[in-house]
């Protein structure tokens, strides 16, 4: 102010009033910058946030794949023995029934038997619908919405209803080692048509040895999974790949192995971290 007294013109009061007003406009800058960050972290943590918030949405158009085969129960048999398998779903499963189940009919189970070192599996058609999924943010509030996966699979009754069985592995194989890992349903025929995929192959022997050397036969029952885990192809993005979708079914088994034929490795298919299912075998022969 003494300077603008000097000059007698006003001038400092100007530049005074003018330095002011930027030092006001400099800490709404700031206050609007630390509001904005504020909001990112709110976004970033979850809940609900007031500037910016995240959304999960549908990434371009979802694949159709109609009367694609799924596994109800696949059954694979020891060299030498025998094995039989049943797949129990709910009646109101989509591609169990046509239509809705009669008045009492509350499940529905598949079966199928296999003999001497053969794998075989029972199947039923479903449509299924792939999308991808992408995280968005969007401006206003809102609860943050993250994607939990990249896609969802979402499965529907087909057009048909239809059943039908599918070969794994042929007979007199001593291990599951080398087992395919889908089946061709209506094989030898024009309408063959590979299945889903699936991992019902011996691995690791994560289960007691079975054995009949010196002894007699053995019979076993059981009742070992209320899963399957299979993969559906997909083109999404541009890339070619498959996408995991579990089956939520009752899996039940009976096995038996002759006496003094030999010995058997076992993989337990549904212990923690396996893909569901009955068991895998890798045989040797009797000293």
């Amino acid at each position: 102010m003494a300077e603008g007294d000097r000059d007698g013109n006003g001038q400092s009061r100007v530049l005074h009033s003018v330095r002011g007003r930027r030092r006001v406009y400099l800490v709404v800058v700031v206050v609007a910058v630390a509001s904005i960050s504020v909001s990112f972290v709110s976004t970033a943590l979850g809940g609900w946030a007031p500037i910016l918030h995240w959304s999960c949405s549908a990434e371009g158009q979802p694949l159709h794949l109609t009367q694609e085969y799924v596994p109800a129960v696949l059954v694979n048999s020891p060299y030498g023995g025998r094995a039989w398998g049943n797949g129990t779903l709910p009646a109101n499963y989509p591609g169990v029934w046509n239509g809705p189940p009669p008045v009492g009919v509350t499940e529905v189970a598949f079966g199928t038997g296999a003999i001497e070192g053969e794998a075989l599996g029972a199947f039923f058609a479903v449509n299924v619908s792939i999308e991808g999924l992408q995280n968005a943010t969007d401006w206003g509030p809102g609860a943050n919405t993250r994607c939990t996966q990249s896609v969802v699979v979402t499965i529907a009754p087909p057009l048909v209803t239809t059943e039908a069985g599918g070969g794994l592995l042929g007979p007199n194989n001593t291990t599951d080692s080398s087992e395919s890992s889908y089946a061709w349903i209506f094989q030898g025929t024009s309408d063959q048509l590979p299945s889903a995929y699936f991992d019902n192959a011996f691995a690791v022997s994560n289960s007691p040895l079975i054995s009949t050397c010196g002894g007699g036969s053995k019979s076993l029952n059981m009742t070992l999974s209320s899963y399957l885990d299979v993969q559906f192809p997909a083109g999404l993005r541009g890339v070619s790949s498959t996408v995991p979708f579990v089956i939520s079914v009752s899996e039940s088994y009976h096995y038996w192995f002759p006496s003094d034929f030999g010995a058997w490795q076992v993989d337990n298919l549904s212990a923690p971290g396996g893909p569901g299912g009955g068991w895998a075998f890798s045989y040797s022969p009797c000293p």
